[in-house]
């Protein structure tokens, strides 16, 4: 669901408001070959039918929800998670989530896959 536009949070009555919020720069001429690019612009002050005031370094805009993305911070995550879950559930598994990264990071770790490949 993190995957989908803003529109669609919003229809599944996930508020947004306070989030911060992306959008998806394509290049025309990729054909979708290129993956977009996530560009972050703001803050989601308030949301009026289809629009969202986005709090920005420009000052307030009127966006389109169907063309805003949630960020893919902790923060957003883990309201997320709450909300289709519950807050129990979601630590669990941001708590997974943060230990297999501390695994993952691990220099012990890389340096032995390292020099296993040399």
């Amino acid at each position: 669901m993190l995957r989908e536009n803003c529109q669609k949070l919003e229809e599944i009555r996930f508020d947004i408001t306070g989030l911060d919020v992306a959008d998806l720069l394509r290049h025309e001429s990729s054909k979708e070959v290129v993956a977009p690019i996530f560009q972050s612009i703001g803050r989601v002050k308030q949301v009026k039918n289809d629009v969202a005031i986005v709090d920005t370094n420009n000052g307030d805009l009127e966006l389109p929800l169907n063309e805003l993305y949630l960020n893919k911070t902790h923060e957003n995550i883990r309201l997320f998670l709450e909300f289709v879950l519950d807050p129990v559930r979601a630590e669990s598994i941001l708590g997974k989530v943060r230990a297999k990264e501390f695994l993952r990071n691990d220099p012990t770790i890389l340096h032995r896959e390292i020099f296993q490949m040399a």
